[in-house]
């Protein structure tokens, strides 16, 4: 397993399909990534649309938390769970490119990477659903220096 992509939700229903549409659509062979799904105790159907992609696809296991404790302790869970050489962190109404985990896998296997970023922005994906226009990126560069990377990371 190289990718560990841990996914916390708290009643997201609506926006957990669209997130796991587009891991449905990686590059990314299935058998190199798995998919960790933690529920910190929605009163939606949030575990329900979980265990229904489990139930699909072998490379998709979910979980869910005996208290509401807020997606830093579901992220803990996954972490514990994860079999994945990397982790990355995924939120539930978030959406992956389709050569994003493949992506990812080639620059960390090209460099011999311990850590890889990258940047992100805000689409309206629920009115655009094919388009995926971005409409604010996070950062207009990432820093090379890691220094100066980590104090960005930390004030975030």
């Amino acid at each position: 397993m190289k990718i560990s992509v841990i996914i916390p939700t708290y009643n997201i229903s609506n926006e957990l399909s669209y997130c796991m549409e587009s891991l449905d659509r990686q590059s990314l062979s299935k058998d190199l990534f798995e998919i960790i799904i933690i529920d910190d105790c929605s009163t939606d159907n949030t575990f329900d649309v979980a265990r229904h992609y489990s139930e699909k696809n072998d490379n998709i296991r979910c979980y869910q938390l005996t208290r509401n404790g807020g997606p830093g302790i579901a992220r803990n869970k996954g972490i514990d769970e994860a079999e994945g050489d990397f982790i990355f962190f995924l939120d539930g109404d978030d959406i992956l490119p389709s050569d994003s985990l493949e992506s990812l896998e080639n620059i960390a296997f090209k460099h011999q990477a311990d850590v890889v970023t990258f940047n992100w922005a805000y689409t309206d994906v629920a009115s655009r659903p094919a388009l995926m226009i971005p409409m604010r990126k996070d950062l207009f560069a990432i820093p090379s220096d890691k220094r100066e990377l980590i104090k960005l990371y930390l004030l975030f």
